[in-house]
């Protein structure tokens, strides 16, 4: 590797952790934000905007490239697109409008006793007491009624630290 390489190495690994940096300090900053604007018995966690926008972003180019490219193949034939190249395409698409939706609509909002948990195609109700027991890793909680999921957070959420509270204040039992 010759110097001009190692240069333009060390600039893109520099420029990748400034960028790293930024994203982290802004996701505590809108936390903290939008964290001194809900209270105890009413707040929701919800997936932080420096993750959902760049997201849905990436997932609607996803779609529109990836859907682009089925019309040219369709269109203008060449011989080379055969049956799995549509279907992988389609799947690249499918994948797309997925992770958009679930970004988009995502949130756990915690109201009073009631812990509503929407999903992509889902809105579910569940009180604290069905909560039967929690389990913490390092960076998230998750929260199971018997041995069923009812949802996970993790630590890189707005309003994780408000959950963390809630729960530790109904004297839930956590494992690890």
């Amino acid at each position: 590797m010759d110097l001009k390489q190692m240069f333009l190495t060390g600039i893109i690994f520099s420029l990748a952790s400034i960028l790293f940096y930024i994203m982290i300090t802004s996701r505590e900053r809108e936390s903290k934000r939008k964290e001194q604007r809900m209270s105890e018995d009413d707040f929701i966690v919800t997936v932080p905007g420096f993750i959902k926008w760049p997201g849905i972003i990436c997932g609607v180019l996803s779609c529109v490239g990836f859907g682009f490219f089925i019309i040219i193949m369709t269109l203008f034939p060449n011989g080379t697109a055969t049956w799995w190249v549509y279907t992988m395409f389609s799947l690249f698409v499918l994948l797309g409008v997925f992770l958009t939706v679930f970004l988009a609509r995502w949130k756990i909002k915690i109201k009073g006793e009631n812990i509503y948990v929407s999903s992509i195609l889902t809105n579910k109700v569940f009180a604290f007491s069905d909560i039967t027991s929690l389990k913490f890793s390092q960076k998230e909680v998750k929260a199971y009624s018997g041995k069923i999921r009812i949802f996970s957070a993790s630590c890189y959420y707005i309003g994780y630290e408000m959950l963390i509270k809630k729960l530790k204040s109904k004297g839930l039992q956590a494992r690890r």
